[in-house]
């Protein structure tokens, strides 16, 4: 590594003397530093046919440079801003190396938060069927010596947490992986951590951390995510701070700054929304579905409410208007199991003092768990964010935990807000002074219409109205005359869940949907006969 670095730079600095000198490369070491330098010059990787989909042209570029630079076994970062399509990036480039290398023995490791595997595992069957994909979380997952032989079955790809790396790692680390990839790899920023330091442990030929935001704060960030793809190539971490850290952050080093983005800028592959490369490439409004799982206590309260309503809903002498009644409280109670058990057991949020209960509250829901992750990104991004939700109380308690958990100022507007309180929210948040609030959390009603909140550029929809003209309504606070960024739309949605099964049958009839919906709510599903409500209620595994 220390050979690739001084080819990056060009220069060697003596230690007896501290003069820096030229460093001259021949040969095909010459030609491989060469290109390094210039992804313009890497042999087009074309999309591969059984890759269930189309990439925009950037994420054929992506697919191009991950292909050619793991001939190397270099370490990459994919850093592209969210919404860009980092994860099917990926499942290309697992594609191609199936394709291209059929035999290469070992499997991929993905690690990544809790909060996306289920959402990884759909992404990889959706785009690539073809690729044998196994879950290693959980209980019942196999940790011992016995399990070893399919860990080196040939790109089949296993999916883990962080978690579950640090409590297996001693059986992990005695596998020889093809690959390991890392998601949402700021979180291995802190390189002192057991996180950290256990997949530091990991053994593969190529490794690559996809992550919007690879330093959040600090330069050492850069230096643990560096420490794991390519180690050395930055050196020990003192010398990283002596030579990087205190001249850049203390003294904004000039030539530290330069040197430092020669060695690693072939290493990191960064696109952003504005990029004038990539801004014909994309939709003025992209919109993502993200799909997450219940836990466990989640899962109990959903299956109890589901069999003692549908037991009241089947009694005989039921008459229409109660069991509409009961449907409809029924949805409300099963929206709010979605989004957090305090919202359902209508537990109030008291003031947070501590950061445990932070965790607690922040680990109760795997919505709020995504929402703090994306919302730290954005943020980080120097973006603003829209979140909409129809519940008055999850607005509060999204608000508390946010604002607990950022350290700066939370915007909310729901019913509630007089008329002047309401102009002034909306000016902060539109503001373009750089201390102004980042984060707008709005009751899906109250921030619907009428208002202009062009300064977002990302809009999370934290529950889902089941009614496509008011979540566009919501949507279009943000994409609409005077918008001149991309505007990313965001929809969490609960797997197996009713939250899952009527986007299913909105997507699917969305031009009856527009007709029928869009004038009556939600009262339609209350109309369904009992086989097809138990099928839209009952929780699918």
């Amino acid at each position: 590594m220390e050979a690739i670095k001084l080819g990056l730079t060009g220069k060697i600095q003596l230690e007896d003397n501290g003069n820096e000198y030229d460093v001259v490369v021949e040969g095909d070491f010459n030609e491989m530093i060469t290109t390094l330098q210039k992804i313009d010059s890497f042999e087009e990787i074309p999309c591969p046919r059984s890759f269930n989909g189309e990439l925009r042209h950037y994420q054929e570029v992506g697919l191009t440079w991950m292909g050619n630079m793991t001939k190397y076994n270099f370490g990459l970062c994919l850093a592209d801003d969210m919404g860009l399509g980092k994860t099917i990036q990926i499942i290309a480039f697992l594609l191609y190396l199936k394709k291209r290398f059929p035999n290469n023995p070992g499997s991929v490791l993905i690690i990544c938060p809790t909060s996306v595997l289920f959402n990884w595992h759909r992404e990889l069957n959706k785009f690539a069927p073809d690729l044998e994909v196994v879950l290693h979380h959980g209980a019942k997952r196999g940790k011992d010596a016995s399990k070893i032989p399919e860990f080196l079955k040939p790109h089949r790809i296993y999916l883990t947490s962080y978690g579950t790396i640090r409590n297996d790692i001693d059986f992990l680390e005695t596998i020889n992986f093809s690959g390991v990839i890392i998601d949402e790899s700021q979180n291995m920023k802190n390189y002192a951590s057991k996180q950290t330091k256990a997949i530091n442990r990991l053994q593969s030929q190529y490794r690559i951390c996809l992550s919007g935001t690879p330093i959040e704060n600090r330069l050492l960030e850069l230096w643990s995510l560096f420490n794991f793809l390519n180690p050395g190539l930055l050196g020990s971490k003192k010398e990283f701070q002596e030579k990087y850290t205190i001249p850049i952050e203390r003294f904004q080093n000039k030539d530290a700054i330069e040197n430092l983005k020669l060695i690693i800028s072939p290493f990191i592959l960064r696109r952003v929304k504005t990029d004038k490369k990539i801004i014909n490439d994309l939709p003025k409004k992209n919109e993502i579905k993200l799909y997450l799982e219940l836990n466990e206590e989640q899962i109990k309260f959903y299956q109890e409410l589901v069999e003692n309503t549908l037991k009241e809903i089947d009694q005989p002498s039921l008459d229409k208007k109660r069991k509409s009644g009961l449907i409809l409280g029924l949805l409300v109670k099963l929206k709010q199991i979605c989004n957090h058990p305090y919202q359902y057991l209508k537990i109030k949020l008291s003031q947070i003092k501590k950061e445990e209960e932070l965790k607690e509250i922040i680990s109760l829901s795997p919505k709020l768990e995504r929402l703090v992750e994306m919302t730290e990104e954005v943020v980080s991004n120097g973006e603003k964010v829209l979140i909409f939700t129809q519940f008055t109380q999850m607005g509060t308690i999204l608000h508390d935990t946010l604002e607990y958990k950022h350290k700066f100022k939370i915007l909310y507007l729901h019913g509630g807000v007089p008329e002047k309180k309401r102009r002034v929210i909306v000016d902060e948040f539109q503001s373009k002074d750089i201390t102004s609030p980042s984060i707008l959390i709005l009751s899906l009603k109250a921030g619907g219409t009428g208002l202009n909140l062009t300064q977002g550029t990302t809009v999370i929809h934290f529950d889902r109205w089941w009614n496509p003209a008011v979540e566009d309504q919501a949507t279009d606070r943000a994409y609409r005359i005077g918008q001149k960024s991309v505007v990313n739309v965001f929809k969490f949605i609960m797997h197996g869940t009713i939250e899952e099964k009527i986007d299913v049958l909105l997507e699917e009839k969305r031009e009856l949907a527009n007709k029928i919906v869009s004038s009556t709510g939600e009262s339609w599903i209350s109309d369904l006969n009992t086989e097809k409500l138990r099928e839209l209620l009952v929780l699918n595994n």
